[in-house]
């Protein structure tokens, strides 16, 4: 939610109401009393006349879509009249809480060592299933493995939609984020040692929580984890499958 505020915020001082002196923004948001949708309200006003809806969605309408409707499992609106810019960011119940926030662990860190040159694996074509639920890594982890070389398969960040994935066939590798929206990833991972398919966790929890208590042969990997680490992990993983 961060980053889509930040992306609102950031169109309106280059587009929007806030490149103007007197251009406002108002944010309004309604938790329901148990349970249910989070709904934010984002109303521009007072800035500069607003055109309609653009002809092409730049990379920050790219993002929010992304985080709030890809990764979020949740709905955007938007609406380019006067007053200024107008979005309706729906939430569903099991991406936000209003209690019962706790901090992480440290760490314990991967021993993964880089794959030599001459036996790195070819990458082209073969498929890494790639679940996490936040957008921005999601879509780092992504833009990394393809430069790779690699077939990203995903990324998804909740189980039900990572177990879609896996009825299509066996990847070759997977990189799975441990906790998903508040699940654990454990179906994902018992449903890939069944199809004898390697993986690794990309967490920040301790010990990976239950899912490394649970498969305790995947690697480890803390975040944020740097590209070249994950590169390497990943290549062993499919060097020693």
């Amino acid at each position: 939610m961060s980053l889509s505020l930040h992306e609102l915020a950031t169109n309106a001082v280059k587009h929007g109401a806030l490149s103007s002196a007197a251009g406002q923004v108002e944010v309004i948001w309604s938790p329901p009393e148990v349970g249910g949708t989070l709904c934010l309200w984002w109303q521009e006003s007072d800035g500069p006349a607003v055109p309609g809806e653009p002809e092409h969605s730049g990379f920050g309408t790219v993002l929010l879509r992304q985080v709030i409707e890809g990764q979020l499992g949740g709905t955007i609106d938007m609406h380019w009249d006067d007053p200024g810019l107008a979005c309706l960011i729906s939430l569903p119940d099991d991406t936000w809480q209003a209690s019962g926030v706790s901090e992480t662990a440290a760490l314990r860190q991967s021993s993964a060592q880089p794959v030599p040159p001459s036996e790195r694996t070819e990458a082209s074509g073969q498929r890494v299933l790639v679940v996490e639920d936040e957008a921005l890594t999601a879509l780092a982890l992504q833009s990394l493995l393809e430069s790779a070389g690699y077939a990203v398969l995903g990324p998804v960040g909740r189980v039900e939609d990572a177990l879609d994935l896996l009825r299509s066939g066996p990847p070759d590798a997977a990189v799975l984020d441990v906790n998903l929206f508040g699940a654990t990833v454990d179906p994902v991972a018992f449903a890939l040692e069944a199809m004898g398919v390697p993986f690794l966790f990309c967490t920040g929890y301790q010990g990976g929580g239950t899912a490394g208590a649970h498969h305790p042969k995947a690697p480890m990997l803390g975040k944020p984890v740097n590209a070249n680490t994950l590169l390497a992990a990943v290549d062993n993983l499919i060097v020693r499958a």
